[in-house]
């Protein structure tokens, strides 16, 4: 659990000094001061001073709100309904999908004339929304790597790598949390690449948050980034529509993971292999994509593609057979 969780859920159990704080997590005094003010200017906690000391608690939203009273109509009401169960569905998986279903619970509630209509399950008969996610994502990770993204902070992953095992220790800065296709991904700055780089949630095994260690976020826009046709970067006159075999042993990794946008899985077949389309240019870029998996991914379309791997391969044969030859000799 991270040390802002921690903090939250000490102070649901009662008021507490600085000092309290600080022993109960086992950090200096100026961490929890840090913390808290943060929490503080997020509205979560409320400050107080009692003669020498510093109190902190959870901030009563509930009963200093006052009752506003909403005039919707049937169509608005529908609308938000219809939003609501949208995005449970696009949360379904993630801790925020439960909290999401909790709040339109309670928004029931209070608009008992119209509870059924802002309802998921009430909805879900009448309207369908595909769910994104299709993998369960560790609820500690996605907290940890939550408050990361929201507070600028460094974050260190234990992340799984198809082809090379566990990663451990992996520093990251957090820029966007992004649900594409059939998974939720992770855009950071890998400290070790230097540059944007995408991590599956489903494939990161721990993380933990260096709160301390804050960083400088960048100009960074999730809608040129996401957009952007990562097959275009090597440029080809042509577009093409791209197909793949995928082996039952490295399926879960397309289902976990965007690797071009708009990553289509058109068939999972009874073996438990899949058939995976692309649409764009960038011809040599899929060649070296394909030859990368090895045996686990084979090329069905383009022609064009097809005919480039076996040429590759074919050069990659004469080659080993000249190596081959002149180690006889």
């Amino acid at each position: 659990m991270s040390l802002r969780a921690r903090l939250l859920e000490l102070l649901q159990e009662s008021p507490r000094t600085q000092k309290e704080l600080a022993d109960l997590l086992k950090c200096d005094v100026r961490h929890v001061r840090r913390l808290a003010g943060r929490l503080e200017a997020e509205g979560l906690l409320r400050r107080s001073r009692q003669g020498r000391h510093v109190y902190y608690e959870l901030a009563l939203l509930a009963s200093e709100t006052t009752d506003v009273q909403l005039a919707l109509t049937e169509r608005e009401v529908l609308a938000l309904g219809v939003a609501g169960a949208a995005a449970a569905s696009l949360l379904d998986g993630l801790p925020l999908g439960q909290n999401l279903r909790e709040l339109l619970q309670r928004l029931g509630t209070q608009l008992r004339s119209v509870y059924f209509a802002v309802q998921p399950e009430h909805l879900k008969p009448r309207f369908y929304f595909q769910a994104i996610a299709r993998t369960r994502i560790d609820p500690l990770v996605f907290e940890a790597v939550l408050e990361a993204l929201l507070h600028n902070c460094v974050l260190e992953i234990d992340y799984e790598h198809p082809h090379h095992g566990l990663d451990r220790g992996r520093r990251v800065n957090p820029l966007c949390l992004a649900f594409v296709g059939n998974a939720v991904q992770l855009t950071a700055w890998c400290h070790r690449r230097r540059r944007p780089t995408n991590f599956a949630m489903a494939r990161i095994r721990a993380a933990r948050v260096c709160a301390y260690e804050t960083f400088t976020r960048p100009d960074f826009d999730p809608e040129v980034y996401y957009t952007t046709d990562a097959l275009g970067a090597v440029a080809d006159e042509h577009y093409y529509t791209y197909r793949l075999w995928v082996s039952a042993r490295v399926a879960h990794c397309f289902r976990e993971r965007e690797y071009f946008p708009g990553q289509v899985i058109e068939e999972e077949r009874p073996d438990g292999t899949l058939v995976v389309s692309y649409e764009g240019p960038g011809l040599e870029v899929m060649r070296a994509f394909v030859m990368s998996w090895g045996r686990d991914v084979q090329a069905l379309e383009p022609p064009e593609l097809v005919a480039r791997i076996r040429e590759e391969l074919a050069a990659m044969q004469a080659s080993y057979s000249a190596s081959a030859t002149s180690l006889s000799d």
